[in-house]
Order: structure tokens, then sequence, then C-alpha cells
């Protein structure tokens, strides 16, 4: 079509040019303008510390540990009962807790650095890196190839294998792998829909030392951990000082009961990080610094792009489908609290920190809202299943800082 007033056209677009590259000059990020925001924070402890002491006395749990932190420090942290019951050994801020999937977002972590450094593709079938996971069959001969952005997404089709997946911790590589040689069961094509996988978390630390030549042990604690100052961070909780440990517990017979601990080997991947509120404070404060974008020098171990890119709801459908069918305390929140408070969570991408995080003996939640600088973390000595927080409960210091 010919344009009539093509000298008209022209400087529409010229000027169209000029206002967007004007605007992109002089943006600057949004930032907290209310001097006593912090007080008004600080004046909800008390109420905050009520209604968590209260509920851990409810549900008769035996240890807990939690902290909020604000523009990435921790202000404020209390405890309930015990790591050590035995011993008498309160729970306090330098106390490990093995933090269960929440070990998740660090693996997810060390994917997208390695990523960033151009060693691998977030679209690249897992079979470059495991030569047997190339034999599967899946579901139908139309099926498309996993690929790591699966594993991280919880869509390869592999069945959700909670908790089964947490009681193989202590298992070896040479395990995972025969596991894909025999051939691994589908219950969708790869893609097609979210299913919460421990064993494709475990395939992402074992993806880790394939590209890296290091374990994913060693290259989280040199690349994510060492820069982070996270020096009461543990792998394996035989090296965790015997009065810091944390131990897990269940009530049996009216007595707390306690539960071995499992040592890590190839699912430790998904869920066998230790380490103590202060601690990972610093890792959360990575989170939050993420947010708003802008042009400040990267201080954090990956860019600030890429820990953006983790917090995206990347499959809106499935969960909003979990959201229909799974008890409020479970249930994802992370698609309909992007978009309901214009804020996000560590969600989808990589994974939802928001649901209760367990593993033999310990479980451990965790919330974060980056648009208003704030999170919450929690840390329990209780062997799951039992009453956890709901969601909502979490949500509760968060909502309360909006101001």
């Amino acid at each position: 079509m010919l344009i009539k007033n093509l000298p008209h056209f022209i400087a529409s677009i010229t000027l169209l040019t000029f206002c967007l590259v004007a605007n992109a000059q002089t943006y600057k990020p949004p930032v907290f303008t209310d001097a006593d925001r912090l007080k008004k924070i600080e004046a909800t402890y008390t109420i905050i510390d009520q209604i968590y002491k209260d509920y851990a006395e409810k549900n008769h749990w035996p240890g807990m540990v939690y902290g909020i932190v604000v523009d990435g420090k921790l202000v404020h942290t209390s405890s309930v009962g015990y790591t050590d019951i035995a011993n008498k050994i309160p729970a306090d801020s330098k106390s490990d807790f093995r933090i269960a999937s929440m070990t998740k977002s660090l693996t997810a972590m060390a994917i997208l650095k390695l990523r960033d450094e151009g060693k691998l593709k977030l679209d690249d079938p897992i079979y470059l890196y495991i030569p047997e996971a190339e034999g599967m069959k899946p579901l139908t001969k139309d099926a498309t190839p996993i690929t790591i952005k699966n594993l991280l997404t919880h869509s390869a089709g592999f069945p959700e294998d909670n908790p089964w997946g947490d009681r193989q911790l202590a298992d070896s590589d040479d395990e995972l792998i025969a596991m894909y040689k025999k051939g691994v069961a589908f219950s969708n094509d790869p893609g097609l829909g979210y299913e919460y996988s421990n064993l494709g978390f475990a395939t992402l630390g074992y993806i880790i030392k394939k590209v890296s030549g290091k374990t994913y042990e060693e290259y989280i604690t040199e690349n994510i951990l060492k820069p982070l100052g996270m020096t009461h961070t543990y792998w394996e909780y035989d090296k965790v000082p015997a009065d810091k440990l944390a131990h897990g517990y269940r009530w049996l017979d009216n007595n707390w009961a306690e539960q071995p601990l499992l040592h890590d080997g190839s699912y430790g991947a998904m869920g066998g990080l230790i380490t103590t509120i202060e601690d990972f404070t610093k890792y959360m404060a990575v989170h939050l610094d993420a947010w708003p974008p802008r042009d400040d020098a990267e201080t954090g171990p990956v860019k600030r792009s890429s820990v953006r890119e983790m917090q995206y709801p990347w499959d809106f459908n499935s969960l909003l489908r979990m959201q229909k069918i799974l008890p409020v305390s479970l249930a994802p929140q992370s698609a309909l609290t992007a978009m309901d408070w214009d804020g996000r969570e560590i969600a989808m991408a990589m994974f939802i920190l928001d649901i209760p995080a367990v593993c033999p003996a310990l479980a451990a939640i965790g919330a974060y809202c980056p648009n208003m600088e704030s999170a919450l973390l929690v840390l329990l000595t209780l062997l799951m299943p039992g009453p956890v927080l709901p969601t909502a409960m979490l949500w509760i210091p968060c909502l309360s800082f909006r101001g």
C-alpha cells in the first residue's frame, strides 16, 4: 500500500523513536521514599511472633526458627523449641537445618550460571549430557526430547515422585544413570504438563558435574555459597558442628522419636543443603536485589537478569489447575500472586519456594515479595507429613509491609 503523506509518516516515526530513546535515557528505578518504612515493619514483629508461636504450639512442633528479611538484611528472627531435644539445645538463627527442596533454587541458579557462561543451553536435550536418556521411550512417538528447561520447570513428563525422591538422597551417580539406562516411566510427554520431579533436579545436579567437571556440591559451593559468604552452610550433616545441627523428629507414642538423617548423594541437588537462617538470608538477598532492573554494576554470583528469569511463572495453565485441586497450604501461588500483586515469587521457572520443602527429618518453607523488598523464612525440625504453615500465613508479614 502506497503511503500518501510519506514525509509526515517519516516525521511521526522519527518523533516516536526520539520519545522512546528519551524515555529510556531518563528511566529511574523505583525506590522506597518512606523514611519510617523500617519502623512500621518493626511494629509488626510482636504480632507476627505471636502468630507463629501460637501455630507452632497448636500443631506441636518440636523446633522452629523463622526470620524476616528486608532490603537484603535479616531484620528480625525468633525461634521455638529445640534442635536437639535430648540435649536441650534451643533452636536459634545459627542453627543448621537441612532445607530440603529449597536446595532446588541453588541448583537452578548453578544451571543458569553455566548457561550464561555459554557452557550449555536451556533448550539442549538432556541426552547430550546423559546418553542413556536418548533410548527412553516417551508416551508417544511424536514427543519432543526432554530438555534442561523441562527439568527446571518440572515438565519433563516424569511422574510426581514425592516422597519417594526424598528417600533417594544418598543414592550415587551410578544409581541415577542406571535408572535412565533401564528406562524412566512417563506420565506425560515432555512439555505438556507440570509434575513435581525430584528426579529432574537430581539429573540437573549430574548435568552440572558433566559440564563443569566438578560435582554439583563443589560447583555450587565455589560459585554461589562462598561468594555470598555462606560459611555455615553444608552438604553433609556430619560436617556440621554437633551443637548447631538440627535433628528431625516424629511424634510417636506420645514421645518425640528422632529420625535418621541421610547422607548427601546424587539426589542432594534436589534437597540436600544444610544452612542457617543467617546464611540463607544472604541467598534470599540475591533474589530481592534482582529488582528493580537498573544500570548498577553486577555484584551477585549470577546476573540480575538471570535471577529474574528464575522468578518468572513459566506454566500458568498447570499452576491454575493445581490451585483448584490442591489444599490451600500446598497449592502453588506463583502465577496468581504475580498477577494480583504486581510482584513475583521464586516461581515455576525453577522452583516454587512458597510450598513446603520436605526431606527425611526436616521441613523448610520460604516466601518473598520483591516489590516490597521483603522475605520470610521458616525452618522446622518436624518430619512431614504433618501440619504445616498455610501459604496465607507466609504472606502475613509481607502483606503487612505494603504500607
